[in-house]
């Protein structure tokens, strides 16, 4: 079965180019993100949230930018564009709700967790585009994907079900949808390798994410999590503390979470 690539709105693909570089022009940024809805919608209501604290109301996205900081601007337009470009997941079989907190809480740990050479934009970055593929195969072929679904509840594992039904992991899919996009190749190997975590240290990140997102019985929308196993005297209580504890965490991943149905529903 032929797997089509998901493309990206103009803006938005002009936009992730732009942040991806180390000198970002964010004057361009900013004059792209004006004629993108979701991108828009995201940045402002990014700079009005409570966590930004803002002493007036943001009404541009120039005050936008300057009141959220570049880090902050890829990691909000990397959560835009995930939300406009990947719908209709309930119709795949899949929680959607449940995927997309999945999603950001391996995207806030892997940028937490970061080190070495490995910078948190970086490893935020993978975390929330880690199941690329699994997205791009539920949005595009959603009554196929539901196949999937039903065989994984039946006992097959996800990739042996994908391949199965579709000819192609969510892995390989993944990976074919980053290099479309430009995605750095650190990233885009990181994403084909998420489950084995052999692919560098940004791999490993995203693996150590996933394992944690588990432990506290967040599922990624096809599995059933089971029982939470976190321990509050463990090493990850430390990553989690850096949020206000685990209270404080969850907080973060329903503010991002939020973000993202927004953006649905502004494209």
């Amino acid at each position: 079965m032929r797997f089509e690539l998901p493309t990206l709105p103009g803006a938005q693909a002009r936009v992730r180019s732009l942040l991806a570089t180390r000198d970002v022009d964010f004057g361009e940024v900013g004059r792209l993100v004006e004629t993108d809805p979701a991108l828009t919608t995201a940045m402002l209501r990014a700079a009005n949230s409570a966590a930004s604290t803002p002493v007036s109301p943001i009404t541009t996205v120039k005050q936008a930018l300057v009141r959220i900081g570049s880090d902050q601007t890829r990691r909000i337009v990397s959560s835009a564009v995930m939300g406009s470009t990947f719908t209709g997941l309930q119709q795949a079989g899949l929680d959607a709700r449940e995927l997309w907190q999945h999603v950001v809480t391996c995207a806030l740990l892997a940028g937490a967790t970061a080190w070495g050479g490995v910078s948190g934009s970086a490893a935020l970055t993978d975390g929330l585009l880690y199941d690329l593929g699994r997205l791009a195969m539920a949005h595009q072929m959603p009554a196929r994907y539901a196949e999937v679904v039903r065989l994984v509840h039946e006992g097959l594992s996800p990739t042996w079900a994908e391949t199965r039904v579709l000819g192609l992991d969510h892995m390989e899919a993944g990976l074919a949808v980053a290099r479309a996009w430009q995605i750095p190749d650190e990233v885009s190997e990181a994403i084909a390798d998420h489950h084995g975590g052999d692919a560098g240290a940004l791999g490993w990140l995203t693996v150590n994410a996933r394992r944690i997102a588990w432990s506290l019985g967040i599922g990624d929308g096809l599995l059933c999590p089971g029982e939470p196993s976190f321990d509050p005297l463990s090493e990850d209580a430390e990553v989690l503390a850096t949020f206000g504890g685990p209270q404080g965490f969850v907080e973060r991943v329903d503010w991002h979470c939020d973000l993202l149905t927004t953006e649905r529903r502004a494209a």
